[in-house]
């Protein structure tokens, strides 16, 4: 049994973004990667297979 509801788990995390203002060097270079990540991956998407496979999980939400 899980000791908080999703809906707790989600508040916590934003209220952790929202409210800490001291991120490290580090965290931001990984957010700066995992963005940049992010973009290529939606640049090349219907280009390659092993892309398209690995996007189409979020093509079924869109619907």
């Amino acid at each position: 049994m899980a000791l908080y509801k999703t809906d707790d788990i989600i508040e916590e995390l934003a209220d952790y973004v929202v409210n800490y203002e001291e991120y490290s060097a580090n965290a931001l270079e990984t957010a700066r990667y995992i963005l940049m990540d992010t973009r290529i991956i939606t640049l090349i998407k219907g280009t390659g297979v092993s892309c398209k496979s690995t996007t189409s999980t979020f093509d079924s939400m869109e619907n």
